[in-house]
């Protein structure tokens, strides 16, 4: 029995065609480009996803995580939120570096910065976020987005529409964070962060 190529097969032919044309490719990303950084905490897990947008499909670039010693099991979600962004600036360095960085979560923690009983920890970790380019929003519900890393770190949803964004400031011995809330009308939050000793 020999085989007909018929218009049906044709037809299947092209559609399966096109949806390879249009599968999105890991590529490095360009210099500059703004990548985006899903962040997630469980009770004992830290874990952040970087990825690139293409077509607003976001591609996977690396991932990072680690187990939180009994020390850490104790902070709280906003802080264990802080420790992932802290723990990928230091595993994807040379990313933070050369790009802006919006960072992902379904859990608000930004504020967490500005608190006046903020620990000594929490200052230390916002000097050490201030050299790098870093915008703060919501979860996007962007197609190919991995759920992976929300299911493992059992993140829960995060309704509040809110970028708060970081702007760095140079002071002798003391460090700024200027958190601007980009809404209908712009908010902008600053306080000074001092030097202090850290534990973490």
């Amino acid at each position: 029995m020999s085989y007909q190529w018929n218009k049906e097969a044709e037809t299947s032919f092209q559609r399966w065609k096109g949806c390879m044309e249009t599968v999105p490719m890991v590529m490095p990303p360009t210099r500059g480009e703004a990548l985006f950084l899903h962040i997630a905490a469980s009770s004992d897990e830290i874990g952040a996803m970087l990825f690139a947008e293409q077509r607003r499909i976001q591609i996977p670039i690396y991932f990072v995580s680690r187990t939180l010693p009994d020390v850490e099991q104790s902070y709280a979600t906003s802080e264990k939120l802080i420790l992932a962004l802290i723990h990928a600036t230091r595993r994807l360095r040379r990313y933070f570096k050369d790009h802006p960085i919006r960072v992902l979560t379904d859990k608000p923690f930004e504020r967490t910065f500005l608190k006046p009983d903020r620990t000594p920890r929490v200052v230390k970790w916002a000097k050490e976020l201030e050299e790098y380019d870093i915008e703060y929003g919501e979860n996007d519900p962007f197609e190919g987005q991995s759920n992976e890393l929300a299911e493992t770190c059992e993140s829960s949803t995060y309704s509040n529409k809110k970028v708060l964004q970081v702007e760095r400031k140079e002071k002798q011995n003391i460090g700024s964070l200027k958190m601007c809330l980009v809404q209908k009308k712009e908010e902008c939050l600053e306080f000074g962060a001092e030097q202090q000793a850290s534990t973490k």
